[in-house]
């Protein structure tokens, strides 16, 4: 089991200790597509091997982390297909340049997480060209930076 699997197992069993229903595991899933797409809707970038540990763990996962829906694959590949998220990538573009996606710009920038309750998603940079791609947590004016997906969980479990 890889780094990020174990940390994701071990998020996934304390959030359900404390009465939350989130995704289901499903350690038998091939991931067929070796790309994912920027919010321009045309670039393509390598999924690195976290999102591929991350993707084969679970498809979507619904309110994993302060109401936040991590997206599957297909719901990434396939935005903008859902009104809201738009809505707040814009809100995010419009008022805040410092960050993700308007400080790197749409072709360097992938959703993977939103909240359809407020402003508040995370952001896939892959502004770095390093295998493992930046994560980004905008939570309405404030933001915090993560060097990749291990990174951001270890962080996440410890609240």
């Amino acid at each position: 089991m890889s780094s990020i699997n174990s940390l994701m197992s071990s998020y996934q069993r304390e959030m359900k200790n404390i009465g939350e229903i989130i995704g289901t595991t499903s350690p038998n899933k091939i991931i067929k597509e070796s790309k994912i797409y920027a919010i321009d809707g045309v670039t393509r970038h390598n999924i690195s091997p976290m999102l591929i540990d991350r993707f084969i763990f679970c498809d979507r996962w619904d309110e994993f982390y302060l109401s936040q829906n991590m997206l599957s694959l297909d719901e990434i590949n396939s935005f903008p297909y859902d009104a809201k998220l738009t809505e707040w990538i814009n809100l995010r573009k419009e008022n805040w340049d410092h960050v993700p996606p308007k400080s790197i710009g749409d072709s360097l920038c992938s959703i993977f997480s939103f909240n359809p309750y407020e402003l508040e998603e995370i952001y896939l940079d892959w502004s770095e060209c390093r295998e493992e791609p930046t994560i980004w947590h905008c939570l309405q004016s404030d933001y915090y930076k993560y060097n990749n997906l291990e990174e951001f969980f270890i962080e996440i479990s410890k609240i």
